[in-house]
């Protein structure tokens, strides 16, 4: 385990593994931010910090890549899986690692009160914008290089506005297959 201090004077714990198949993982330790009850809720109540908790583990994942990049050893792609990740795309704005993110669940939509607008150390929160509030997964959508869902069926689903909401309009505006890097599937089960 290694301390990592990001820009806010923070501190992230990073652990490094490698599967069998050789592929590199980075895992991060929060304290204070992640060890409660659920994930985003409790008794149905998303956590009042959500904006901030998300933003603090997306900047670690952005400092993580930029200090691999330095020492020559590029990041070639994250994967990002649903609400709590929804804005590692914008933490790596600027940085030459494509993001593939998948939606496991429409229903976190990650959606921010108008005060998350300040301390989540980004300079420019344009991609957060829908429908006048913040939404982390509109966020995800506008910047990720694909996105892709669990299942052929569940990417159709959740083009429904009665599903998606506000994000039905982002999710349309995807290109043909969702995907913004040459030869990727987008909005598709992988």
């Amino acid at each position: 385990m290694t301390p990592l201090s990001l820009a806010d004077d923070s501190e992230v714990n990073v652990l490094d593994g490698q599967l069998s198949s050789g592929a590199e993982l980075v895992l991060f330790d929060l304290p204070g931010l992640f060890d409660r009850a659920g994930i985003y809720a409790e008794a149905g109540v998303e956590y009042a910090d959500n904006a901030w908790r998300f933003a603090a583990f997306a900047r670690a994942v952005g400092r993580v890549t930029q200090q691999r990049a330095e020492l020559g050893k590029a990041v070639d792609v994250v994967h990002a899986h649903d609400a709590v990740a929804c804005l590692v795309p914008l933490a790596l704005r600027g940085q030459s690692v494509p993001v593939v993110f998948t939606i496991h669940d429409i229903e976190r939509r990650a959606e921010f009160p108008a005060v998350a607008r300040s301390g989540l150390g980004f300079s420019d929160l344009s991609s957060l914008e829908l429908g006048g509030g913040l939404s982390g997964l509109a966020s995800a959508l506008s910047l990720s290089a694909a996105v892709t869902t669990v299942s052929a069926h569940y990417a159709q689903e959740i083009l429904d506005p009665a599903r998606s909401g506000a994000l039905s309009g982002a999710l349309s505006k995807l290109p043909e297959g969702g995907a913004r890097h040459p030869g990727w599937r987008g909005l598709c089960d992988v």
